[in-house]
């Protein structure tokens, strides 16, 4: 994009000075005592953009007119420049090497700094960035030191091109704003234009649109500050680039019709031209293509006429893109030809050009000839009656019927290889053709087997083309459809004359249905006859489709199920329209009231009224609401409107019928004024609000409580008198009791003085009929309870401190005794009370980790069993590390959770049971394992299940007459926790205790 936009610029301010000059210039050559070397440049620089060949022409006559080396620096340089014009890079380097050499010999700064500055654009060109670099920069320092500003300027400009091509934005944009610091310096306005141009493309590289969009608003400015219309006008074309970027189109041609203003006020015919294409170009992505045609054929006379060979070219590709848009692919064809041939021959102005096109006129006239004898030919003799020429999209079967036939009827074979090779060619337009069409093009055989698809094929139906080459047309047909595509297939390869356009589903390689609009005719190629299709995918259409009769369905329905009254009124009150929704209350029939005055209805009090109404929303172009009653058919309505404004002098109101709404409220008072007496007499505060909660009664309870009078609250709603923190929970209570429940809640009200108070709330919904009227709530000051509780809870909070504390101290208390007991049994030289101690010391350790696990759980009065579990097994297995070394423990316990007077014993019984395991289970320290096991019942009982893979327990072992104090103790603790036990002391031993949580 921002190539185009500074080419565009460039070429398009160069081309409007060009005539007049090359013909001054042409008629000073005539005369005497010239200097015709600069003369020559001149011309040179005159046809770069216009034509380069003629630039180096006259760039090489200019050599051999130098005089001094400066000349013939500044000559080879024009030479070069010209060669970059025409696209030869290479050319161009070998002539700034020659100039480059002449200069550095000389001794010629400048002339070393400007070499240098056009090898850097031409590396640029090259892509050789790097290169690119070294020349600008060594350039910069020549022209920094020589102090000359001109040539500054465009190499600090170049480098910002350089660095802008190197995607390096931050560099580019640094030397764009260094070269609009000097040009500002300067005042020069139409290059500050150009260089707000170069930033505007560093910020659309950015995808910075805004940025972009205030630099060229910028230069437009400049350009209209100096009156340089036709500066302004691109600069409109360059914008209207930002919004094709944005998608927005409607705005790009906006500015591409002011654009195209200018051009045509000043008669420019190239912009006239140029801008025409990009609109058109623009209402092609808009779909319009009629208006896209419109632009294409405009720039394309006019384009001719100033023989401007770039600009057909493009219109001749704009049309071609436009035919393959509206599906017209043989059009589409014929101008990708004509695209081609024209693109190839551009910027060839010399004889070689008209000799060419001679040529090329005298081979379509010959081949026009031969295919006419050939016709002649056909008809005289039933030699080729089989071959029928068909014009169709595919080029490639148009190529092969050719070249059969052209090979048939040429016996010259140098003719025969020209036209080969032509027919080769056209043969790879088609194909580029039909390969770029975002329409699928394929053809088939009488069995239905593909025998060309496009991409746009494979694209739509999901599968690759050497799968599609191996199918049939009808293997993607949705099922629905296949018999009528077959039926159709076979008539039309029949030769009948069948529809040649018509929908249907097909089913993609993915599974997925998707519509198509198919157009497909019968073909013969060598004698084999193809049907030959073209598809496009309208499955989004199809759904906009759907949606949109949806969607229209919807609207009906819902435009019967309204109840309100829809009139559409002019500033006089005239009715324009009457919605068919509720005739019933309409004050007269809709036949006489449409085209009628409101005057002509109601009386003059109401018509004012009405009209008064009208006026008021037209004025302020705002929706008014509007409350009155009528009397239909002798019954009294109550209704309620809005009226909106449609035009400056029309209006729409639509008008709801409220008269339940409006008697309700007024039985409600009625109601009230019974109960009256009955709740001024209770202490509670009682209010009652409507649908909106604006308060319609109040007891003295209620306004003691909020510390307003009864006749303020009636003009108050609840959100007045609650905390703005509070509103969400006022609003979700109302829904509830909009849904018809009632609920409990507590909020934060705020009397009159601005005290807070915490109201405690019972709330019910009153119905009229079923439907939410309002509410009624009663309502107490818990303020000072609340603050009670508090006081409550900060107790509590402190004694459970306490309690920490207290377990704290239990744990530490038992680590002592602990601990003394370990010292003393190091001065025990006897086993047996040795281990008497160690037993002890772990029973108390045991106990130890019960309160330690309490003061450390956030809940004081429950052990996590699970977790003491753990800590127990782990120190048991230190405190018997010799005997326990080949020993593993395995536990099984989930959110058991016992308290304190349940957790002891059965800790002890663990501390037990595991300890004698370790002693006696496993003599010779055999491997082995502990289980330990802790489960809730279903039945809210315990069973905690103790077992090894040890030796088998003696045939005699009982536990109630056991002499061991450990296992004595084990009975004590089962009797205090009132469990049922069961031993078994088969392979290995098990222990298993059933039991009820101890109350505490």
């Amino acid at each position: 994009m921002k190539k185009i936009i500074l080419l565009i610029l460039l070429i398009a301010i160069h081309s409007f000075i060009t005539a007049t000059i090359i013909d001054s210039l042409n008629a000073a050559l005539e005369e005497p005592d010239v200097n015709k070397g600069e003369i020559y440049i001149q011309l040179a620089e005159e046809y770069w953009n216009v034509n380069p060949d003629k630039s180096i022409e006259y760039a090489t006559r200019a050599l051999k007119y130098t005089e001094t080396f400066e000349d013939e620096v500044k000559y080879i340089n024009q030479l070069g420049i010209a060669y970059e014009y025409s696209g030869k890079y290479q050319k161009a380097l070998n002539e700034y090497e020659k100039a480059l050499k002449i200069a550095e010999s000389n001794s010629y700064r400048n002339g070393i700094g400007l070499t240098l500055h056009n090898m850097a654009i031409a590396k640029l060109q090259l892509a050789d960035y790097e290169n690119a670099l070294d020349f600008a920069l060594r350039a910069l320092n020549i022209f920094e030191e020589e102090d000359e500003d001109d040539y500054l300027t465009s190499t600090l400009n170049s480098l910002g091109n350089i660095y802008l091509q190197m995607d390096d934005t931050d560099q580019a944009l640094h030397y764009y704003e260094m070269v609009y610091t000097i040009e500002l310096e300067k005042g020069n306005e139409p290059e500050i234009a150009i260089i707000l141009h170069n930033i505007a493309l560093v910020h659309l590289e950015r995808g910075e649109f805004d940025k972009a969009l205030d630099n060229l608003e910028c230069s437009l400015k400049s350009m209209e500050k100096s009156n340089d219309k036709f500066g302004m006008a691109f600069c409109y074309n360059n914008l209207s680039n930002i919004y094709i970027s944005q998608d927005d189109f409607e705005k790009a041609n906006e500015y591409n019709f002011k654009a195209l203003e200018i051009f045509e006020e000043i008669d420019n015919l190239e912009g006239i031209a140029n801008t025409c294409n990009l609109i058109g170009s623009i209402f092609l992505l808009m779909d319009q293509y009629k208006q896209a045609f419109d632009q294409f054929d405009r720039s394309l006379k006019l384009s001719k006429e100033m023989s401007l060979n770039d600009l057909i070219s493009d219109n001749y590709q704009s049309l071609s893109n436009y035919y393959a848009a509206i599906g017209d692919y043989k059009q589409a064809f014929n101008y990708l030809e004509l695209y081609t041939a024209k693109h190839d021959s551009i910027y060839s102005e010399t004889t070689r050009k008209t000799i060419a096109e001679l040529q090329t006129k005298y081979e379509i006239e010959k081949r026009n000839k031969e295919i006419e004898l050939l016709k002649k030919d056909a008809e005289n003799k039933d030699k080729i009656r089989n071959y029928l020429i068909y014009v169709v999209v595919l080029g490639v079967m148009v190529t092969m019927f050719l070249l059969n036939l052209y090979f048939e009827k040429l016996k010259d074979a140098k003719a025969r290889q020209e036209i080969s090779e032509k027919l080769q060619e056209s043969e790879i337009r088609f194909r580029n053709l039909t390969e770029n069409l975002k329409s699928a093009v394929f053809t088939f055989d009488v069995s239905g087997l593909f025998t060309y698809v496009n991409p746009a094929t494979s694209k739509i139906s999901g599968y690759t083309e050497s799968e599609l080459l191996k199918m049939k047309f009808y293997d993607i047909i949705h099922p629905v459809y296949k018999d009528m595509v077959s039926q159709r297939g076979f008539s039309r390869l029949q030769g009948e004359d069948i529809e040649s356009t018509y929908e249907l589903k097909i089913i993609t390689k993915q599974g997925d249905i998707r519509w198509i609009q198919i157009s497909s005719d019968r073909i013969v190629i060598n004698n084999q006859i193809l049907v030959l299709g073209s598809a496009i995918d309208i499955t989004e259409s199809k759904i906009t489709s759907e949606k949109k009769e949806e969607s229209e369905a919807k609207l009906r329905a819902l435009f019967a199920a309204i109840k309100d009254v829809i009139l559409v009124l002019d500033r006089t009150g005239k009715y324009l329209d009457i919605a068919p929704t509720n005739d019933e209350l309409l004050y007269k029939p809709a036949q006489v009231l449409l085209g009628n005055y409101i005057s002509n209805i109601f009386d003059k009090d109401m018509t004012e009224y009405f009209l008064e109404k009208i006026d008021e929303c037209l004025q302020s172009n705002e929706t008014i609401s509007v409350e009155y009653s009528l009397n239909i058919k002798d019954h009294l309505y109550w209704f309620d409107g809005r009226i909106s404004p449609m035009t400056e002098n029309t209006v729409v109101m639509v008008v709801r019928d409220i008269t339940d709404r409006t008697n309700a409220t007024k039985k409600l008072i009625e109601s009230e004024n019974k109960y009256r007496n009955l709740v001024e007499s209770i202490e509670e505060g009682m209010i009652i609000t409507d649908k909106e909660m604006n308060f319609v009664f109040a007891n003295k309870a209620a306004a003691r409580l909020y510390g307003y009078s009864i006749e303020e609250l009636m003009n108050m709603n609840v959100m007045d008198v609650i905390l703005p923190e509070e509103s969400d929970v006022i609003i979700e209570q109302n829904k509830i009791r909009s849904e018809g429940k009632s609920s409990h809640y507590e909020n934060w009200n705020i009397r009159k003085d601005g005290t807070k108070i915490l109201l405690k709330v019972s709330a019910s919904p009153m119905l009229k009929e079923g439907e939410f009227a309002g509410t009624i709530s009663l309502f107490s000051d818990i303020t000072e309870i609340k603050a009670a509780e508090e006081k409550i809870k900060a107790s509590l909070k402190e004694k459970d401190v306490m309690l920490q504390e207290i377990y704290h101290r239990v744990k530490n208390n038992m680590q002592v005794i602990s601990s003394m007991l370990k010292l003393q049994s190091s001065h025990i030289n006897k086993d047996n009370a040795l281990e008497i101690f160690v037993n002890t010391q772990n029973r108390v350790k045991s106990m130890s980790l019960i309160h330690e696990k309490l003061y450390r759980s956030e809940n004081l009065s429950h052990v996590d069993f699970n977790g003491y579990l753990k800590s127990l097994m782990k120190q048991l297995f230190i405190s018997y590390t010799p005997l326990a070394r080949n020993l593993a423990y395995h536990i099984d316990c989930s959110n058991v959770f016992l308290n304190i007077g349940t957790a002891i014993p059965c800790g002890l019984i663990v501390n037990e049971i595991v300890t004698n395991s370790i002693k006696h289970a496993f003599p010779d320290a055999k491997e082995g394992n502990i289980f330990i096991s802790m489960h809730k019942n279903e039945a809210g009982t315990y069973s905690l299940v103790l077992s090894n893979d040890g030796i088998n327990l003696p045939a005699d072992y009982d536990l109630e007459n056991s002499t061991s104090f450990g296992l004595q103790l084990v009975e004590i603790l089962r009797h205090q926790l009132k469990a049922d036990f069961n031993m078994n002391g088969d392979n290995g031993a098990k222990f298993t205790f059933t039991f009820k949580e101890l109350k505490k």
